[in-house]
């Protein structure tokens, strides 16, 4: 997401054979070609979950979910907390 470089659905579609292990992280696209895009809570950005974890479930993926958030203190918690729950009720 934040090199805009693909879509993650897209990529894990050509990819899930090969993927083992998955970091859960979010942003939005960059708006020009010299930033990086802006990073957010999993399942606050551009990253379409229910499709990524359909495409993994489809794939028979059996991997470790990591998630990622790249902030520090009470709210990189609650974040990591709540993309927890988000991953549960798409499992």
């Amino acid at each position: 997401m934040a090199y805009g470089k693909a879509n993650p659905i897209d990529a894990a579609k050509i990819l899930a054979k090969y993927i083992r292990n998955t970091h859960v992280k979010d942003g939005r696209y960059p708006v020009n070609g010299r930033e990086l895009g802006q990073e957010a809570a999993p399942g606050e950005g551009d990253v379409n979950y229910p499709a990524l974890i359909e495409v993994l479930k489809n794939a028979g993926y059996e991997g470790c979910l990591t998630i990622e958030r790249e902030i520090h203190g009470e709210q990189q918690r609650k974040d990591v907390l709540k993309a927890r729950d988000m991953l549960l009720a798409l499992m």
